[in-house]
C-alpha cells in the first residue's frame, strides 16, 4: 500500500518594511517571519516568487513546508520562501515591530 504524506501549509506572520541601504542610500524591502519563540528572523524570497504574492505589508502569509527552509550559513539565519499560496493583510501592531526593527 501506498503512504499519502500530505505536506502541511503554514500560517507566518510577516512584516514588510522599507530600508535605506547605508553604503548607496538606496531603498529596498526586507520581510521578517515571527517563530514559534516570539522572535523576528529575517526572510527572503527566491525569484520564484512573483511579485503578486510578496505582501506588500503587515499579513499573515500561507506556505507549505516543502516551500520554505532556514539557511543558518551565515552570522543570522535567513528563511528563504520558494512560492507562497496566497496572503492575508492584517492590522499592524506598533509595539509588537519595535522588537524587530530600529
Amino acid at each position: 500500500m501506498k503512504q499519502t504524506t500530505e505536506i502541511k501549509t503554514r500560517k507566518l506572520e510577516i512584516i514588510v518594511k522599507r530600508r535605506e541601504n547605508k553604503t548607496n542610500h538606496k531603498k529596498f524591502t526586507s520581510y521578517a517571519v515571527k517563530m514559534k519563540d516570539g522572535k523576528w528572523i529575517d526572510t527572503r524570497f527566491t525569484v520564484d516568487v512573483v511579485d503578486d504574492l510578496k505582501p506588500k505589508s503587515y499579513s499573515y502569509i500561507f506556505v507549505r513546508d516543502d516551500m520554505m527552509n532556514i539557511d543558518k550559513r551565515g552570522t543570522f539565519p535567513k528563511l528563504w520562501i520558494k512560492a507562497v499560496d496566497h496572503v492575508e493583510p492584517i492590522e499592524r501592531p506598533l509595539e509588537d515591530l519595535d522588537q524587530y526593527f530600529e
